[in-house]
Parts: C-alpha cells; sequence; structure tokens
C-alpha cells in the first residue's frame, strides 16, 4: 500500500482545476486525439502513466468514449516503428498527436507540419528543432520539456544520502533515445551529435558529483531493449553498489527487469523514470510524472478548445518528487535515514 503526501498534489494541481473552474464545458461531439508511445502497451509504466492523463483529461471534461476518442499507438520499444504509427495518426486524420518523450515528437513532426504535435517530458526541444524557442514554439509543436543535467546530479547527491559508505556507482544510460533511426532533417545541428552532448552532459554533472562526494562512476550504454540485459550482466561483474538508471523510452518496456536486477544483486538503484519505484526499484528521483501529465494535458485541452500550438509557450518542470520503495530498500538491506524519509513526497511499502 502506497502513503502519499499531499503537499505536492494539493500546490501543485488543485489550483490548476480550481483556475478552471467556470470555464465552458467541451462540446458533446466526439473529437478524435492521437497518442505516440515508445513504450509497450500495457506494462506498469503505461498503465500508470495512461491512467493519469486520463483522469487529468476527465477533469476537462474530456472523457474517452464519450466526447473523446483517442488513438493509442505504441512501438514496444522499437525505434523503427514510430514513424509508421505517426503516419496511421495522420491517415486517421486525428486532430492532435500527444507524443511521450523525444522520438516519438520526432517521428510524428516527420509525418505532419500542420497537425498539433503537444511533447510529453521532451529533452532540449529547442536544440533539436522541435519549437523555434520556448517562450515562442511557433510551427505545430508545443508541449512540456524535460529536467536536465543538475536534476540528475541531484539524484545522486540523495544516493550518497541514504548510504553514505557505498562508493561505485554504474550509470545504465542511452546515449541515442531521442531520434533513432534517423535525424529530423530540419533540425539545427546533427541529432546524433545532439543526442552525444545532451548524454554526456548529464554523465558528466553525475561524474562530477560523484567524484566530490568520493564515489566513482561507470557508464554503460544501450541502445536497444536487447542490449540492456547484456549491460546488466556487466554491471554486475562491475561489483557496483549503486545504480543509476535514465529516462529513456527504451529502459521504459524494461523497468521491472532492471530494478528485479538490482534488488537480486542488493544493488542500490535511483531512476528518473516515476514507475521505476512501481516496479520495484528503490528511489526516484525527477519531475513530478502527475504534474508533467497534467501539464501537458492542459495543451491539449486549450488545443481542442481552439488554440493555436505555435502561442501556447513550452513548460519547464516545477514541483519534483522523491518517491522511496521501503519493501526493496529492507529486501537490500539498507535503512534510510530519517533525514531522507521527511523529505520523501511517497513511501511504497
Amino acid at each position: 500500500m502506497n502513503r502519499r503526501r499531499q503537499l505536492v498534489l494539493a500546490t501543485g494541481l488543485l489550483p490548476l482545476a480550481h483556475s478552471r473552474a467556470g470555464r465552458g464545458q467541451p462540446s458533446q461531439q466526439m473529437r478524435r486525439i492521437g497518442y505516440l508511445s515508445l513504450n509497450t502497451n500495457g506494462n506498469e509504466v503505461d498503465a500508470q502513466s495512461r491512467s493519469l492523463l486520463q483522469e487529468s483529461l476527465r477533469r476537462r471534461g474530456w472523457v474517452e468514449g464519450k466526447n473523446l476518442q483517442i488513438e493509442w499507438r505504441y512501438a514496444a520499444g522499437h525505434y523503427d516503428r514510430l514513424d509508421g504509427l505517426a503516419k496511421e495518426l495522420v491517415d486517421l486524420k486525428v486532430e492532435l498527436i500527444v507524443a511521450a518523450l523525444n522520438a516519438p515528437t520526432a517521428a510524428a513532426r516527420r509525418a505532419t507540419t500542420s497537425i498539433p504535435i503537444v511533447m510529453i517530458g521532451a529533452v532540449l526541444p529547442v536544440e533539436r528543432g522541435y519549437v523555434s524557442s520556448l517562450a515562442h514554439p511557433a510551427g505545430n509543436v508545443t508541449g512540456t520539456s524535460a529536467p536536465g543535467a543538475d536534476t540528475a546530479a541531484k539524484s545522486i547527491q540523495i544516493l550518497r544520502e541514504v548510504a553514505p559508505t557505498l562508493t561505485r556507482l554504474a550509470l545504465l544510460t542511452n546515449p541515442s533515445s531521442s531520434e533513432r533511426p534517423r535525424r529530423l532533417q530540419s533540425a539545427p545541428h546533427s541529432i546524433d551529435e545532439l543526442d552525444r552532448a545532451a548524454h554526456n552532459s548529464v554523465v558528466d554533472a553525475i561524474g562530477r558529483t560523484a567524484g566530490a562526494l568520493g564515489m566513482t562512476s561507470e557508464t554503460f550504454e544501450a541502445q536497444t531493449s536487447e542490449d540492456i540485459t547484456s549491460r546488466l550482466q556487466r554491471i554486475g561483474a562491475s561489483r557496483a553498489q549503486m545504480m543509476w538508471v535514465a529516462y529513456d523510452g527504451v529502459f521504459q518496456s524494461r523497468l521491472r527487469d532492471i530494478a528485479s536486477f538490482a534488488t537480486e544483486h542488493k544493488i542500490l538503484s535511483i531512476g528518473i523514470a516515476t514507475a521505476f519505484t512501481t516496479v520495484g526499484g528503490a528511489l526516484y528521483y525527477g519531475s513530478s510524472l502527475a504534474e508533467i501529465l497534467d501539464r501537458s494535458v492542459s495543451f491539449v485541452d486549450r488545443i481542442l478548445r481552439g488554440a493555436t500550438p505555435g502561442d501556447l509557450p513550452v513548460e519547464e518542470p516545477t514541483n519534483f518528487d522523491l518517491i522511496i520503495n521501503m519493501k526493496t530498500m529492507r529486501s537490500i538491506g539498507i535503512a534510510v535515514p530519517r533525514t531522507v524519509l521527511v523529505r520523501a513526497t511517497e513511501l511504497i511499502e
């Protein structure tokens, strides 16, 4: 059973609901939108996100099956399926496409320059050419962006607070998580270079923080779902004591496997996908999934009511969660200090 502290949601989502008070209800005419994800349909990560997204739509008067039809499309970790799925949505003449993370956003942009696209948690959307600027997106894309390297560095500080005697850290990352298998031609720079630069900025920030805290770090790169198994084996052989898991579309489909591996090997793990702790990972630190999805849905709502995506500024995360899976912590034999417990927004028992 989850024990959730209410401060984040009370101060974040409820004012959003109140700000909509008095706004007219949507028409009962059936509207159609698309949802594009690199994830696998129905797994724990998808189920959590889908439930929050549907609830946020309902709060705004959009009920799937009543006045809203959602065309759900999943690539199951295969980048090469995204373009075809995006084209399907365009051929269905959806009114907008919700794109989860970078690769689906890029695929949607390749498929259409006219149908509105709402990003969820895109990384470096300006640098990758999705939008002209955060304040003035122009074009047909808007939505929410992801936190940067500073948040990743903060997660390493949390690992140190939780287990001050552990020193060997493994990073499980994907350096090419956004645009494979081909680059977006309209972007101002090579997408491969941007992917590598974004990846390196996070790895470097983690490395500097880990070094300052007396820890060593080693990076293990996995670009496909199939890569993950061998990388985990290497992490085990490296005798890592801690593991940081990137937020990535490929990793989403294998989060339970990654979390189980860490627990089995008594490795203290922290992920930056909220569902990581839901599937057994020890820790999560990052932007509030509820807030990111709620803010993303606010773009869907405004566009369905007639707003132009290019006029809606991209929003960055403002609320951050620290989630601790207490059952996993007990399993790996680590007692969480009270100074960390009191800062947690959720404890999973």
